[in-house]
Protein backbone atom coordinates (compact mmCIF):
# COMPACT_ATOMS: atom_id res chain seq x y z
CA UNK A 1 0.00 0.00 0.00
CA UNK A 2 1.20 3.72 -0.63
CA UNK A 3 0.03 6.93 0.30
CA UNK A 4 1.21 10.14 -1.20
CA UNK A 5 -0.24 12.99 0.70
CA UNK A 6 -3.43 11.88 2.71
CA UNK A 7 -4.24 9.88 -0.06
CA UNK A 8 -3.94 5.94 -0.75
CA UNK A 9 -3.18 4.92 -4.33
CA UNK A 10 -4.88 1.72 -5.18
CA UNK A 11 -3.08 1.79 -8.87
CA UNK A 12 -0.65 -1.00 -8.91
CA UNK A 13 1.19 0.96 -11.64
CA UNK A 14 1.81 4.35 -13.15
CA UNK A 15 2.29 8.05 -12.39
CA UNK A 16 1.25 9.98 -9.76
CA UNK A 17 0.92 14.34 -8.93
CA UNK A 18 1.18 15.65 -6.32
CA UNK A 19 0.47 19.50 -6.29
CA UNK A 20 1.88 22.52 -3.91
CA UNK A 21 -1.64 22.84 -2.12
CA UNK A 22 -1.68 18.80 -1.28
CA UNK A 23 -4.08 17.29 -4.19
CA UNK A 24 -2.77 14.23 -5.60
CA UNK A 25 -4.11 12.90 -8.98
CA UNK A 26 -3.18 9.56 -10.86
CA UNK A 27 -2.85 8.71 -13.83
CA UNK A 28 -6.11 6.01 -13.71
CA UNK A 29 -7.91 9.02 -13.12
CA UNK A 30 -6.70 11.88 -16.06
CA UNK A 31 -4.26 11.73 -18.91
CA UNK A 32 -1.46 13.93 -18.36
CA UNK A 33 -2.70 16.83 -21.22
CA UNK A 34 -5.64 17.47 -19.29
CA UNK A 35 -4.41 17.80 -15.87
CA UNK A 36 -4.34 21.33 -14.59
CA UNK A 37 -2.10 23.80 -13.69
CA UNK A 38 1.39 21.54 -14.57
CA UNK A 39 3.22 24.91 -12.98
CA UNK A 40 1.72 23.80 -9.40
CA UNK A 41 3.02 20.46 -9.44
CA UNK A 42 5.34 19.47 -6.69
CA UNK A 43 6.47 16.37 -6.80
CA UNK A 44 5.64 13.63 -10.08
CA UNK A 45 6.01 9.64 -9.05
CA UNK A 46 6.65 6.79 -10.74
CA UNK A 47 4.68 3.65 -9.25
CA UNK A 48 5.91 0.23 -10.09
CA UNK A 49 4.02 -2.16 -7.11
CA UNK A 50 5.38 -1.20 -3.95
CA UNK A 51 8.32 0.45 -5.16
CA UNK A 52 8.22 4.38 -6.14
CA UNK A 53 10.69 6.61 -7.44
CA UNK A 54 9.97 10.38 -8.07
CA UNK A 55 11.39 14.05 -8.95
CA UNK A 56 10.42 16.72 -6.43
CA UNK A 57 10.49 20.56 -6.42
CA UNK A 58 11.62 20.56 -10.45
CA UNK A 59 10.01 23.31 -13.44
CA UNK A 60 8.75 21.86 -16.32
CA UNK A 61 8.01 18.53 -15.66
CA UNK A 62 6.71 15.87 -18.18
CA UNK A 63 5.69 12.85 -18.57
CA UNK A 64 6.75 10.88 -21.75
CA UNK A 65 4.31 8.68 -23.98
CA UNK A 66 4.11 5.48 -22.29
CA UNK A 67 5.90 2.71 -24.54
CA UNK A 68 4.30 -0.16 -26.22
CA UNK A 69 4.56 -2.70 -28.65
CA UNK A 70 1.81 -4.97 -30.72
CA UNK A 71 1.58 -8.39 -29.54
CA UNK A 72 1.30 -10.64 -32.50
CA UNK A 73 0.63 -14.30 -32.94
CA UNK A 74 -0.81 -16.54 -35.51
CA UNK A 75 -4.15 -15.69 -34.96
CA UNK A 76 -3.12 -11.70 -36.11
CA UNK A 77 -2.79 -8.75 -33.48
CA UNK A 78 -3.63 -9.61 -29.69
CA UNK A 79 -2.89 -6.59 -27.50
CA UNK A 80 -0.94 -3.46 -27.26
CA UNK A 81 1.31 -4.16 -24.57
CA UNK A 82 3.38 -1.76 -22.17
CA UNK A 83 7.19 -2.08 -22.29
CA UNK A 84 7.77 1.03 -20.00
CA UNK A 85 6.53 3.48 -17.88
CA UNK A 86 8.11 6.94 -17.87
CA UNK A 87 8.13 10.79 -16.08
CA UNK A 88 10.67 13.45 -16.82
CA UNK A 89 11.48 17.22 -16.31
CA UNK A 90 13.10 19.54 -18.59
CA UNK A 91 16.55 20.84 -17.12
CA UNK A 92 16.88 24.49 -18.69
CA UNK A 93 20.63 24.87 -17.01
CA UNK A 94 21.85 21.59 -19.12
CA UNK A 95 19.86 22.03 -21.28
CA UNK A 96 18.29 18.60 -21.61
CA UNK A 97 15.51 16.56 -20.57
CA UNK A 98 15.75 13.57 -17.71
CA UNK A 99 13.75 10.67 -17.71
CA UNK A 100 13.25 7.96 -15.11
CA UNK A 101 12.06 4.70 -17.03
CA UNK A 102 10.63 1.69 -15.22
CA UNK A 103 10.63 -1.67 -17.40
CA UNK A 104 6.79 -3.22 -17.08
CA UNK A 105 7.95 -6.66 -17.52
CA UNK A 106 10.91 -6.47 -14.56
CA UNK A 107 10.54 -3.34 -12.55
CA UNK A 108 14.13 -2.56 -13.82
CA UNK A 109 14.52 1.60 -13.32
CA UNK A 110 17.04 3.54 -15.54
CA UNK A 111 17.50 7.43 -15.87
CA UNK A 112 18.34 9.27 -19.20
CA UNK A 113 19.26 12.55 -20.79
CA UNK A 114 17.95 13.90 -24.24
CA UNK A 115 19.70 16.98 -25.15
CA UNK A 116 16.64 19.75 -26.42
Amino acid sequence: MVWVGEREIKMDRGWIVQYKNGTVIYEDEMSWKKLPGHRDIKRVILKWGDRTWSFDDKRNYTVPKTRAYIDVNSAGISAQVIHSRTIGYYDSEERCKVIMRVEEATGKMSYETEPF
